[in-house]
């Protein structure tokens, strides 16, 4: 007998396990999780995507603060960016 043609394959209540289809590293990944934690298992991973996309809104300006703040530090020390660059060593000119 196929499965699908056994009684308790035909209604969904005799599911005990459900899969959750993530993407990890690029990957589709299946994860079976229990039916009774995959509320849990979903509205966890939805509030993952949440945070990583306020992530990704925040980084631009997360960018720009530490830009600004390096700027002030110069500034404040009275060095160009070429003149601070020298100076810690980050980048020589070519030839030196």
């Amino acid at each position: 007998m196929h499965p699908r043609e056994l009684p308790g394959c035909l209604s969904a209540s005799s599911i005990k396990v459900m899969s959750c289809t993530v993407v990890a590293n690029g990957r589709r990944v299946a994860v079976y999780v229990r039916r009774s934690l995959f509320r849990k298992c979903s509205a966890g991973l939805d509030n993952g995507r949440a945070l990583q996309d306020l992530l990704h809104q925040a980084a631009p300006r997360y960018i720009k603060a530490l830009k600004r703040e390096r700027a002030e530090a110069r500034r404040a020390r009275g060095l160009s960016s070429v003149e601070d660059d020298r100076a810690t060593g980050q980048f020589l000119p070519i030839g030196n």
